[in-house]
């Protein structure tokens, strides 16, 4: 029973991450986009912002799996 307990859980925290990754590269669930997403990031001094930012919705899109 542990075990349906902790895949049920890590669902539905995965299922968080991906579409916070979704939110950041696609826009969808009224998320900024890529465009903004690279913004912040350049804002933030994250240098290359682009592919800082890619990487972070990979991050997180993996991490949802």
């Amino acid at each position: 029973m542990r075990s349906v307990g902790l895949l049920a859980t890590r669902c539905v925290l995965g299922g968080y991450l991906a579409a916070h990754g979704s939110q950041k590269l696609l826009g969808v669930f009224g998320g900024p986009g890529l465009e903004a997403t690279v913004a912040g990031f350049e804002k933030m001094g994250m240098r290359p912002a682009r592919a800082m930012a890619l990487l972070a919705r990979a991050g997180e899109r993996a991490a949802g799996c």
